[in-house]
């Protein structure tokens, strides 16, 4: 039953401005399954009946493994954390990261009150074009906390579940470049990058535009502002339940 004074979008609705604060979106397959009625299971559904004894024990043993399994592999069985970083340029090597919006998925379901964002004050040099693009200047970074203080928190983020990215031969090795500068361990998590599930289309369905303003007006997805981390972390998490929708996925391994 839907909590008094919460709505529900299902995934691809479009979303006016006001309503995005308390947005809280699900693939259409796991509205069903969360706000519909309990089904009463059916005598096909029951698992089968055991014996009496060892056999009995091994056989309800053997039962419980695989139930388990099942439940753990389904695609809304992890928290996804989607996570977008702006940066002082392309180079890991060279350029830092200057800021951090990251928001969790959980059974399904954006959880936009768990959202995380942060400027951060990078110890290298930005490049002049990375300014034109996210309108971020040293000025503006002054007062920010520097990457050491912020790290922490995006990695305790990513050691929860999966990190879920859009394009990640970028966000990744920024992440992993940070965590060895600063001595912290990788978190080493599962990585679903919604630019290759793009690649993965029904039938002979167009391939649509890999960028990811232009990837969700493909899919009629309302516009949102770019290269603003916090507002590419949502529109990444947002396109992610479209998409799983969309290729009917039911285990997490179809998505990696």
């Amino acid at each position: 039953m839907e909590q008094p004074g919460l709505r529900t979008w299902a995934a691809g609705e479009v979303l006016r401005p006001s309503d995005r604060a308390g947005a809280c979106l699900v693939a259409q397959d796991t509205l069903v399954h969360v706000l519909g009625p309990q089904a009463k299971p059916s005598a096909s559904s029951k698992g089968p009946k055991t014996g009496s004894g060892e056999v009995g024990k091994l056989s309800t043993s053997l039962t419980s493994r695989k139930r388990i399994k099942r439940r753990i592999s389904r695609w809304d069985d992890p928290v996804y954390w989607a996570l977008d970083l702006e940066t002082g340029g392309l180079d890991p090597r060279r350029h830092g990261v200057v800021s951090v919006g990251m928001v969790p998925i959980r059974s399904g379901r954006i959880r936009v009150g768990e959202s995380f964002y942060s400027l951060v004050n990078p110890a290298q040099e930005m490049t002049a074009e990375s300014m034109t693009i996210h309108h971020l200047n040293p000025r503006d970074l002054e007062a920010a906390p520097r990457l050491q203080d912020v790290l922490p928190l995006i990695c305790g983020r990513l050691s929860e579940g999966v990190l879920l990215v859009h394009c990640a031969m970028v966000d990744v090795p920024f992440l992993r470049r940070a965590c060895a500068g600063e001595g912290l361990p990788w978190p080493r998590p599962q990585v679903v990058d919604t630019m290759r599930l793009l690649a993965r289309r029904p039938g002979s369905e167009p391939r649509p535009p890999v960028a990811l303003a232009g990837a969700r007006a493909h899919f009629g997805l309302p516009p949102h502002r770019s290269h603003h981390a916090m507002s590419d972390a949502m529109a990444t998490a947002e396109l992610f339940l479209m998409l799983v929708h969309r290729l009917k996925a039911r285990k997490l391994h179809s998505l990696l």
